[in-house]
């Protein structure tokens, strides 16, 4: 069953289980959500509806958008979000959406946008101590430090904490889990490449790619299409993607 809700990260914390074990958690404020705008199969060709989240001042709200939060009936909000969920038809403009949706035990794919923090230095980045404000340490309180300048190792060892990139990379390397939303094509040509043309964020770091024409596993035999948008053929994905698509025996469709 498809069920969905938008939220936004507020901080984290940490709890304990059965056995005292230690369980970092990441603290969501999910919902409540409503209902903006529905899509219905005869009028739109599917079913689906728009949730909004969080309130948002009347001043910070242009004139095309005011225009459509006063015809839903509902105040501004400051995203929006559309899902073609199962009981889409069941639901109207309107109404409310709280996590009491859940329950608890369900697995549930969570879908963030993290910000781009730009180069940082170790205190930003690591969490690291200020060296001392004392008369002879000179303008390096943030600095990294020491950084293996002995005689033995006489170089910078593997892992250590450096001044770097933060965002993306730091979301990549430590997430458990990275699943890429993007889109399938850009004017026509692939995005997915055997080969990345890039310089790397991360490697072999990503689980699952979804795209609006498809889902794509990563496996070591490589990308296994498990879901496909009814609107496209196995041979249109093929077509689009630069390099080899492997199709399950069980492939699903995504609506």
């Amino acid at each position: 069953m498809q069920k969905a809700i938008i939220g936004k990260k507020v901080g984290m914390t940490q709890i304990f289980d059965e056995k005292g074990n230690v369980i970092p958690v990441t603290v969501i404020e999910a919902g409540p959500c409503t209902v903006v705008q529905k899509k219905t199969v005869e009028n739109d060709g599917y079913a689906s509806v728009q949730l909004g989240f969080e309130d948002l001042a009347d001043k910070k709200v242009n004139k095309p958008m005011k225009g459509h939060f006063t015809k839903a009936g509902v105040s501004a909000k400051k995203y929006l979000k559309e899902f073609r969920l199962d009981k889409a038809d069941e639901m109207n403009v309107g109404d409310v959406v709280k996590a009491d949706v859940f329950a608890a035990g369900d697995k549930i794919d969570v879908i963030g946008t993290s910000k781009g923090k730009g180069y940082a230095g170790v205190v930003k980045r690591w969490n690291a101590h200020v060296q001392c404000h004392t008369h002879g340490v000179g303008p390096v309180h943030r600095s990294v430090g020491s950084m293996g300048a002995n005689t033995d190792p006489s170089r910078v060892m593997p892992g250590k904490k450096m001044p770097g990139m933060g965002g993306a990379m730091d979301l990549c390397t430590g997430a458990k889990h990275c699943i890429i939303c993007m889109e399938h094509t850009a004017k026509g040509n692939p995005k997915i490449f055997e080969k990345c043309r890039l310089p790397l964020t991360a490697s072999h770091c990503v689980n699952k790619i979804i795209t609006e024409m498809c889902v794509l596993e990563v496996t070591k035999d490589g990308l296994l299409m498990t879901e496909i948008n009814p609107e496209f053929t196995v041979e249109d994905v093929k077509a689009a993607t630069a390099c080899p698509v492997l199709v399950a025996e069980d492939l699903k469709s995504m609506i």
